[in-house]
């Protein structure tokens, strides 16, 4: 039986490239037999977490939102993805904000591998967004960052489609 895949895409823009890189992931995947979900945080209702840690006694975050279950999905899945744009060198904000929101799960979403996908229109400091994402990763007990597509060099809509990027990121997806 396959793993159970959670794929999280946060761009707003429709047909982003970094969704087109998370949806080659998710071929991949499925191809090895997994089973895969992707999330789309465009549309979603996600707050940021106001470090009340009323979650910490209550074992559940008591904004009412789609943060919650999307934090609920990373912690049941077999291994995460993330995909973002890449904006002033750093992750989009939406997906910072669901991060942040898995506090109400600790010491979840611990032993599993995480992955990220990111596109950037040039100038690739990926180190930051990398950063970004071994921050968290960091936090959870087993947890690595065990792998990455990292797509410089592409702005308008769609124009990861036509790079080595998609075959990087269809590979990534069949070896988790």
């Amino acid at each position: 039986m396959g793993k159970k895949i959670f794929i999280i895409s946060s761009s707003f823009r429709p047909h982003s490239n970094s969704r087109a890189l998370c949806e080659a992931v998710a071929d991949g995947a499925r191809e090895a037999g997994n089973a895969v979900e992707i999330v789309n945080l465009s549309g979603k209702k996600i707050s940021f977490c106001t470090g009340c840690y009323a979650c910490q006694k209550l074992h559940h975050c008591v904004q009412n939102d789609d943060a919650n279950e999307i934090c609920r999905k990373i912690c049941e899945a077999d291994a995460v993805v993330f995909g973002t744009p890449v904006y002033y060198f750093g992750i989009a904000a939406q997906l910072k904000a669901v991060l942040d929101r898995c506090v109400q799960f600790w010491p979840e979403p611990a032993g599993k591998p995480y992955y990220l996908v990111a596109t950037m229109a040039d100038a690739p400091h990926f180190e930051y967004v990398i950063g970004s994402i071994k921050g968290f990763v960091e936090c959870f007990d087993g947890a690595t960052l065990a792998g990455t597509v990292l797509a410089d060099g592409v702005y308008e809509q769609d124009a990861v489609r036509t790079t080595k990027f998609m075959k990087e990121a269809y590979e990534l997806g069949k070896s988790i």
